[in-house]
């Protein structure tokens, strides 16, 4: 009987040991909001499409303006690019940026090992607006 309550708590304090808490609390994918305004007078470009890529080259394509799309949380930055008749782009960086609930893993180490397979461990920015002015 003792060597069964002995593995139930060894069983107990695995899972512990292996949960991850940026996985569990946040999990790996993320909702980002995306809007193209006019530079000038900070007004929705209408009809503007957008379209993220993430560094392995996957795309996100936007439906609207505003719109919002659920990604998977990769390692590497976001890729930004809006079209609009009549307008260009002038630039928008987005990068990446810590998951505050991986320093949980400190307590629990070997989670931070599950945090980085799913890119858990890592978020992106929730609002993009990308800058566009007329050609």
């Amino acid at each position: 009987m003792k060597v069964f309550n002995q593995a139930k708590l060894m069983s107990v304090m695995l899972v512990v040991l292996l949960c991850s808490c940026a996985t569990i609390m946040s999990g790996t994918t993320q909702v980002i909001h995306v809007q193209a305004i006019n530079k000038n007078n900070h007004e929705l470009i209408p009809y503007a499409k957008c379209t993220l890529t993430n560094t392995k080259g996957v795309s996100y394509p936007l439906y609207g303006n505003p719109s919002s799309v659920n990604i998977a949380r990769e390692y590497g930055g976001l890729q930004t690019v809006c079209v609009a008749k009549g307008y260009k782009q002038t630039g928008v960086g987005t990068g990446e940026s810590f998951n505050a609930w991986t320093l949980v893993d400190i307590l629990f180490w070997p989670s931070f090992f599950v945090d980085a397979a799913t890119g858990a461990a890592k978020k992106y920015p929730s609002y993009i607006t990308v800058l566009m002015e007329k050609n």
